[in-house]
């Protein structure tokens, strides 16, 4: 389920459905393993100004090891399933879970900070953080929550219409609405695709025209 590089870049864990951490050297060599956690740990993170390995769970909990000895484990009575973890280089763990929350934790005690408040109507499936702990970048099934001011496109591609009078599908449109306010939408179509070849050559028109956009459009 997740993959973390040591901060000296000598060796890196790996964690999934068993709940067993694992570490590798840069090689490819197993260098151990230890049981964290009963349930699936769903991510991994280190904590640079901790010296700290730390885990999340499916149980709900969050563990932090040092070189395969527990140095916490922390929960709250009501986070359910934690999906992504996140270090900051101050000290500070944040978590994202089932219940829709973001939680900011103490990286060297295992002390719930603070919930910091909704922002999505889906679970959180990944968070990311800048190296300073000024920003944060959570995404759910529903879009993606970033800071304000920084413009981001989504090219929606489409082979339609296939031929003259042929409508384009009402889940595009729907799609599009859904998304208004988040990202700027644009619809890329190729049409009149009759034949089998033709829509595969509509697609490969639309494939470069969405890797350009891409590129111009980086976020």
């Amino acid at each position: 389920n997740s993959v973390v590089w040591h901060p000296g870049g000598e060796m890196l864990f790996t964690a999934g459905y068993d709940g067993v951490i694992r570490r590798w050297d840069i090689e490819g060599h197993h260098r151990g393993a230890w049981p964290a956690h009963h349930s699936p740990i769903k991510s991994l993170t280190y904590s640079r100004s901790c010296d700290l390995l730390i885990a999340g769970s499916s149980d709900g909990t969050l563990s932090a090891w040092s070189d395969g000895d527990q140095a916490w484990r922390a929960d709250d009575p009501t986070m359910v399933l934690v999906n992504s973890v996140a270090a900051y280089d101050v000290g500070v763990i944040v978590s994202a879970s089932r219940d829709l929350q973001l939680r900011r934790w103490d990286a060297a005690t295992g002390a719930l900070i603070e919930a910091l408040p909704r922002v999505h109507r889906k679970s959180i499936k990944a968070i990311a953080t800048t190296g300073g702990g000024d920003r944060l970048l959570g995404g759910a099934r529903a879009g993606v929550s970033a800071r304000p001011g920084r413009p981001r496109l989504l090219v929606l591609a489409s082979t339609y219409p296939r031929w003259a009078g042929d409508p384009e599908p009402g889940f595009v449109h729907h799609l599009a609405r859904r998304l208004d306010g988040l990202v700027r939408t644009r619809l890329a179509t190729e049409g009149r695709a009759r034949r089998r070849a033709d829509r595969q050559e509509a697609r490969a028109v639309v494939q470069r025209e969405v890797h350009l956009r891409v590129r111009m459009f980086p976020e």
